[in-house]
């Protein structure tokens, strides 16, 4: 479990990043509501679906096995838009 501030909607907010067993994330607003899932594809690439039904793929590359600082960024940029 990760908290971190990014700005969605044009206003900071404070989510929650969780990584299940079968390597999905969950994104989570302060009041546990679900904002979107994302995992890893390949090459760099994840798919995300936000809570509204939309589905985004983006570039992030894992760098030194460092997965974890690539799911912040995913999820920076998946709420960001």
């Amino acid at each position: 479990m990760v908290r971190l501030r990014v700005l969605a909607g044009g206003r900071m907010r404070v989510v929650t990043l969780w990584r299940t067993r079968d390597g999905t994330y969950a994104v989570r607003d302060d009041q546990m509501r679900l904002l979107a899932e994302f995992w890893a594809e390949q090459d760099g690439w994840w798919r995300g679906e936000l809570a509204d039904g939309t589905v985004r793929r983006v570039w992030v590359p894992v760098r030194e096995e460092d997965e974890e600082a690539a799911a912040r960024e995913v999820t920076k940029r998946l709420l960001s838009r």
